[in-house]
């Protein structure tokens, strides 16, 4: 990827994948120098760009094993085909995902008020469970105002969401505090509120968060069977 740099005029290309390269070259046109150069391009678009085993399910169906990856910021799961070349695949409800020992599941969620279909990580088991969305945004690269002027370069970051999930239920994004976690699971929330407080939790973590859903989970179990047993 070559990028070409005038003064005073500043013209600014990139390609996602390409890589810093310190060569430049130049060359004058009229009174202007003209620089090409590779733009860098920080982070990946990819949780880990090497493939890896992966077995997708389809339909309860297992599948041959495959060289995979996840691509966040396309919400994709690549595969290599027989011949080495890179596909993309199907993205459906009925779709579940080995990537070396990472369960990926696919899940229709709404996003900018649409609904769509994309990967989650569940976090843990039972009637509420909680999802993790791996993401990835991009920012492009600040254009150059004059020939002094650092470069801010392009930029893959992480954009990790995540949602809770009940049966009969529509994916809920949920953030990572105390008082998302207590809106969202209200059935309970003064039991709720004292289990924060006496195991001194913040929900600022995953750790933390499915610790509360194994707690919640298990109150609304012994709810239940108390209803039953009234019944």
């Amino acid at each position: 990827m070559k990028t070409l740099l005038t003064i005073p005029i500043v013209l600014w290309s990139f390609f996602s994948y390409a890589q810093f390269n310190e060569n430049t070259s130049g060359r004058y046109a009229g009174q202007f120098e003209i620089t090409l150069y590779d733009a860098p391009v920080e982070g990946s678009p990819y949780l880990d760009e090497m493939y890896k085993t992966g077995k997708a399910t389809i339909a309860g169906a297992s599948q041959a094993s495959m060289l995979m990856r996840y691509n966040a910021y396309a919400d994709e799961m690549e595969f290599l085909d027989s011949t080495g070349k890179p596909r993309k695949l199907m993205k459906n409800t009925n779709v579940v995902v080995d990537l070396d020992g990472t369960i990926y599941e696919v899940h229709e969620y709404e996003h900018r008020g649409k609904m769509k279909e994309g990967y989650f990580i569940a976090l843990n088991e039972g009637p509420i469970i909680l999802y993790k969305k791996p993401g990835k945004q991009f920012r492009q690269a600040e254009q150059l105002q004059n020939s002094y002027e650092e470069v801010t370069p392009a930029k893959y970051s992480d954009n990790t969401t995540y949602y809770l999930w009940e049966d009969g239920k529509d994916m809920q994004q949920i953030r990572l505090n105390r008082k998302d976690f207590i809106y969202h699971l209200d059935d309970n929330t003064r039991s709720l509120k004292k289990f924060l407080q006496r195991q001194k939790l913040k929900l600022k973590t995953e750790e933390e968060a499915v610790k509360v859903l194994t707690y919640y989970n298990k109150m609304q179990q012994l709810k239940g069977t108390n209803e039953n047993a009234q019944a």
